[in-house]
Formats: structure tokens, sequence, C-alpha cells
């Protein structure tokens, strides 16, 4: 019984080494996603205080949204900070986000390339909200839908 459970033991090592070897650079792409979109964040959140607190010389808020091309700017850098959210969650739901960080760090901390620094802000960024993906994700039934209507 004993050697029983230390080959299950061996099996499970070998399985993870392998899924490790065969998944990492997906693994890795996925991570370089979420830290991407973290970024991109931090600095649209930087470039508003930085406009806010007078940091460029010639622009302020106001002077920003009275520019007809700044305003759509703005605007437009908000909204696809919002859709990259939207499909971050109907693509990547909550709890594969999390297992794909957590794998990240496992497997890269093994070959010693695991950076931890932003690991805090990457996990709430990916962090599960409890939505649900849509039950049916076929486009031509959604056209369907809306047309009779």
């Amino acid at each position: 019984d004993g050697n029983n459970a230390q080959e299950q033991v061996v099996n499970m090592a070998d399985l993870e080494r392998e899924f490790a070897i065969n998944h990492l650079p997906t693994i890795q792409e996925y991570y370089t996603l979420f830290t991407s979109i973290y970024n991109y964040h931090s600095e649209l959140n930087r470039f508003s205080s930085d406009l806010t607190k007078g940091y460029f010389i010639q622009y302020t808020v106001e002077s920003v949204l009275l520019d007809q091309e700044g305003r759509a700017l703005l605007c437009e850098a908000v909204w696809l900070y919002g859709v990259i959210l939207i499909l971050l969650e109907r693509l990547l739901p909550g709890p594969i986000r999390e297992r794909l960080i957590i794998a990240h760090f496992r497997f890269s901390n093994e070959e010693g390339g695991g950076d931890i620094s932003s690991i805090d802000p990457i996990c709430k960024l990916c962090k599960g909200t409890g939505i649900q993906p849509p039950q049916s994700t076929n486009s031509a039934s959604f056209g369907q839908h809306v047309s009779h209507k």
C-alpha cells in the first residue's frame, strides 16, 4: 500500500513535469497578456493623474476636454480599456485567469524566472468577478435574436 502511494506521487510529478514542458510557453503568453493589460491601466491612470496635477505645461484636463481631438482620444483610451476588460471576462473567465497566474508562477519559479514584484496588482486585475459568461457564444444566433425584436 505504501509502494502504491509512492508510485502515485511519482506519476503525478511526472505528469506535472510533462504538463510544464508542453504548456509553459502558452501560460507565459497569457501572463504577458495580463501584464500588458495592467501596464495599460497603470499608464492611463498615470497620464490622468499627471494631467490633473499640471505636469504638462500646455495642457490641463479642461483644455484637453475642450479640444475635440483631445476629448476623443481621452474617451477612446478609457473605452479601449473597458473593451479589453469585457473581452477578458468573456473569453477567459475569472477561475481560468486565476489558474493561469498560479501556473505561471508555479512553473516559472521552478526555472528561476518568476518575477513576483507585480503579482498583487495582476492578481487583483485578473480576480474572478463572479460574472457568468453567456450560455451561447454563437454569433449567428445572437444576430437572429436581435433581428427578431
